[in-house]
């Protein structure tokens, strides 16, 4: 068992250790087939490994060959987790083809519009409009996280809807849509 290092020489010896074995970690995890993108970070993870093991490393041991045991590890690790990854990815759908110009003007109008019918409405209204209609919380739910009775949100919800559907009205849209219809 060695002796514990101050935490000063602690500090300096690991600068000083990463200073002068950067580069060799960075060829270590490339010759390991680590994906650029992944370089830096797994250079990261394995002083983040030696910063927390330095106490252990025996004086007089040679230290790239303890420092490319880690690596090695670390590397193992990173290509695990971008095949597993990958797998994940396997089952999701692809994204949706960008919106075409108009498509993301007629989005960027509606937002506009939703954002000023929202600033409209009282506190206590747009946050249960908000949770229910926009985010799709059942009512139940929202009353819980508000600490609000249930029928209360019901009351200012309907409330909402029917401002909602009178500041629709107003923009000169379709008819209305019941307050106590599905949503």
């Amino acid at each position: 068992m060695s002796t514990p290092i101050p935490p000063v020489l602690e500090e300096r010896a690991f600068a000083a250790l990463y200073r002068a074995q950067v580069d060799f970690v960075w060829r270590v995890a490339r010759a390991m087939g680590v994906p650029d993108a992944w370089i830096d970070d797994v250079v990261h993870d394995v002083f983040f490994v030696v910063r927390r093991r330095l106490e252990t490393l025996e004086p007089g041991r040679a230290v790239r060959p303890w420092l490319a045991g880690i690596t090695r590890n670390i590397a193992m690790h990173a290509h695990r987790k971008i095949a597993r990854d990958r797998r994940r990815l396997e089952h999701v759908e692809p994204p949706m083809a960008p919106a075409l110009p108009e498509q993301q003007l007629e989005l960027g109008e509606a937002a506009a519009l939703m954002e000023a019918f929202l600033a409209g409405l009282p506190e206590d209204k747009r946050i249960v409009f908000l949770l229910c209609e926009v985010e799709g919380v059942s009512v139940i739910d929202a009353a819980r996280s508000l600490e609000v009775n249930a029928n209360t949100m019901y009351a200012r919800l309907r409330s909402a809807r029917i401002e909602f559907d009178r500041y629709v009205q107003r923009l000169g849209a379709t008819e209305p849509r019941s307050a106590d219809g599905p949503r």
